[in-house]
């Protein structure tokens, strides 16, 4: 397949909420809200820490954290479900950890398994 010099290699995503770009997934990212957050932990015993969600699809996640974190470290990420009180599990991996140059971290995280869409819609 012929493609131009400049053509993005990558598939071009749109989803209802307004995020528009080119994107290495196959999935649909949406975006966080401000007040989108996540519990993330080691499950080994360490306090969970709160991460905002900027933008997440069913293969993985970015979030913004007060710490560094490194790549290839793997987390639980605990989505709250403010209405009802319902929670899920997920296991991720740190695939990326950039500073914001402002105090926090924008941290990519990688699914082990995919998150249903449906599951995305009722907890993000």
């Amino acid at each position: 397949m012929a493609t131009s010099k400049n053509a993005s290699p990558f598939p071009t995503n749109t989803s209802p909420n307004g995020f528009a770009g080119s994107c290495r997934r196959q999935t649909v990212r949406l975006r966080g809200g401000m007040s989108t957050f996540v519990f993330l932990t080691n499950g080994n015993g360490a306090p969970q820490k709160e991460a905002n969600v900027s933008d997440i699809s069913e293969e993985g996640m970015g979030v913004r954290f007060g710490e560094p974190l490194e790549p290839g470290t793997f987390l639980l990420v605990i989505f709250l479900n403010k209405k009802t009180s319902a929670h899920i599990t997920k296991r991720a991996r740190v695939a990326h950890c950039t500073t914001d140059g402002i105090g926090s971290w924008l941290i990519g995280l990688e699914f082990t398994e995919r998150l249903p869409l449906c599951l995305i819609n009722e907890f993000v």
